[in-house]
């Protein structure tokens, strides 16, 4: 192989202390439930839903990222709202939501949906199932709170189109940024570990400016993840990336804008770190060390899974020809 084919190496890098292992043989068990489930509401007999279903390795997704859940049933659960929730992304994306349509998502996750209504929209079918089992999981104020963070998902998905229709490609990276850090959903994926584990944070805690920022960068962090590993897949589908961005706001080579990134990653690290400290110290009134190291594992083993879905890619080739590999280090 020529010298200028060896792959460039880009390591994404996180501290040891932040991985942890998943069950073993957990992710198939739980991909295999959520399909099932999936299958059962007739969401899978579109080839292409299946095909986008299957490469989204629900299973590994739920298991990698939620490594100290024991209840297998509440990571099902999970797994089939992540099922539900891809499909319904993927269905939306580039062009935004039906008019009412989170409204109505968030009455039948919050069970407060009529028959009457629930037969005259059977799409909503699957979201209600979903809510009567959250609702007997978890207290209401959860129920609210998070029901509220998806239906904000949903309009910022419908900004994310607004943005694309009107630039394209050209959409700059600040701008970029202030959409796409709320259309990732991490404030939702966030809200899993409490029930996956089925144990929430005190409500007054989310009133904490330093609890704010910790998702603020959990946001950041796994955006810059995730692009990297959508580099392919978002130049094939026409789609905005961070790196593209980053490159053609900066003047960089898609290498250099690589760089950068990791760069930035670093440094987000490193803050988070940093806010982590300040939080447990200042906040001996409550018992938050379980959920920040929970959140350690969650974006660690997000990255681990992009490395492993066949949805995603570790290796690239840039705009300008280069080959990257993607590697994972601390």
């Amino acid at each position: 192989m020529p010298l200028d084919e060896q792959p460039v190496n880009i390591e994404i890098r996180y501290p040891v202390s932040w991985m942890k292992p998943a069950r073993e043989g957990l992710a198939e068990k739980l991909d295999d439930a959520a399909l099932a489930w999936l299958d059962k509401h007739g969401l899978l007999t579109d080839p292409e839903n299946r095909r986008n279903a299957e490469t989204c390795d629900l299973g590994q997704a739920v298991a990698r990222s939620n490594p100290t859940a024991q209840s297998e049933d509440r990571l099902t659960f999970y797994a089939r709202f992540l099922g539900l929730w891809f499909l319904y992304e993927d269905s939306i994306e580039g062009i935004g939501t039906q008019d009412g349509y989170p409204s109505l998502i968030s009455k039948a996750l919050t069970t407060g949906f009529s028959s009457e209504l629930l037969s005259a929209t059977p799409t909503l079918t699957p979201w209600l199932a979903l809510g009567s089992e959250m609702a007997e999981n978890m207290s209401p104020q959860w129920c609210r709170r998070f029901t509220a963070r998806f239906e904000a998902w949903q309009y910022s998905v419908a900004d994310e189109a607004t943005l694309f229709r009107r630039e394209g490609l050209a959409a700059d990276l600040d701008t970029y940024l202030t959409v796409r850090l709320h259309t990732l959903g991490m404030y939702v994926a966030t809200d899993m570990i409490e029930y996956t584990l089925g144990r929430e944070l005190p409500p007054e805690v989310f009133a904490d400016p330093d609890v704010t920022e910790i998702y603020r960068l959990i946001s950041a962090l796994c955006l810059v993840d995730n692009d990297l590993h959508c580099i392919t897949k978002d130049r094939v589908a026409g789609f905005p990336n961070l790196v593209s961005a980053t490159a053609r706001d900066r003047g960089l080579s898609e290498v250099q804008s690589c760089a950068r990134l990791l760069d930035w990653h670093d440094q987000l690290v490193s803050r988070f770190m940093s806010v982590e400290r300040r939080l447990r110290s200042s906040r001996t009134d409550i018992d938050i060390g379980w959920w920040l190291d929970c959140v350690h594992f969650m974006i660690t083993g997000l990255c681990l899974w992009h490395r492993n879905a066949p949805r995603y890619q570790v290796e690239h080739r840039t705009a300008e020809g280069r080959r990257i590999r993607l590697v994972l280090g601390s």
